[in-house]
């Protein structure tokens, strides 16, 4: 039973770490948002 909960929640993390990864990628791609290059770069 504590194996399934272990699972559960590890398979868990995993999909919404998925998603928020897909999510802030989406994001940046459709969103057509680009953060301006600092000068100091250069």
């Amino acid at each position: 039973m504590k194996k399934l909960t272990f699972l559960m929640a590890t398979v868990g993390a995993a999909v919404l770490t998925f998603i928020a990864t897909a999510i802030s990628v989406g994001a940046c791609h459709w969103g057509g948002h680009q953060p301006k290059e600092p000068s100091i770069l250069g």
